[in-house]
C-alpha cells in the first residue's frame, strides 16, 4: 500500500499545488518537481527471486514516476525515480553500505539537478542509472 497506493494518491493530492498557474518556478522553465522513492530492487532487469513482493511495489513506484514524468511534462513538472542506496536503518541493519545522512545528501543533490530533461530518470543517490 505506501509504495503504490501511497506514492499514487500523494502525488495526486499534491498536484493542484504544483499546478498552480503563477510566475513562481525554479528557472524560468520548471514549476515543480516530484522525487519518488523507489529501489535498485524494483528493476526489472536485475531481478531475482529475493522479496518478489517488496520488488513488484518498488516496480510499481518506478512505474508510476515514469507515468508522472511523461503525464506532468506540459505542465512543466519534473519527476524522479530514486534508490535511496542499502541505508543504515531499522530496515537494512547496521551492516548497510550507506549511512542515513549520507543517502539523504546525495538524495537531496539528485532532486536539485532534476530538470525537465531529464524527468523520468531512475537513479541511485549517487547518481548511478539504474535500469528499469
Amino acid at each position: 500500500m505506501t509504495n503504490v497506493a501511497g506514492v499514487f494518491f500523494t502525488v495526486r493530492s499534491f498536484l493542484p499545488h504544483l499546478k498552480k498557474d503563477n510566475e513562481n518556478t525554479f528557472d524560468g522553465t520548471i514549476k515543480g518537481k516530484i522525487a519518488i522513492i523507489s529501489s535498485q530492487m524494483g528493476s526489472q532487469k536485475t531481478a531475482t527471486e529475493r522479496a518478489p513482493i517488496y520488488r513488484a511495489s518498488k516496480a510499481a513506484a518506478t512505474n508510476l514516476a515514469r507515468c508522472f514524468a511523461v503525464e506532468l511534462a506540459s505542465d512543466k513538472i519534473a519527476v524522479g525515480a530514486y534508490h535511496p542506496g542499502w541505508v543504515r536503518t531499522d530496515m537494512g541493519g547496521p551492516t548497510a553500505d550507506v549511512s542515513a545522512s549520507e543517502s539523504a545528501k546525495g538524495l537531496l543533490a539528485r532532486v536539485d539537478l532534476l530538470s525537465l530533461k531529464t524527468s523520468g530518470v531512475v537513479e541511485s543517490y549517487s547518481g548511478k542509472p539504474i535500469p528499469f
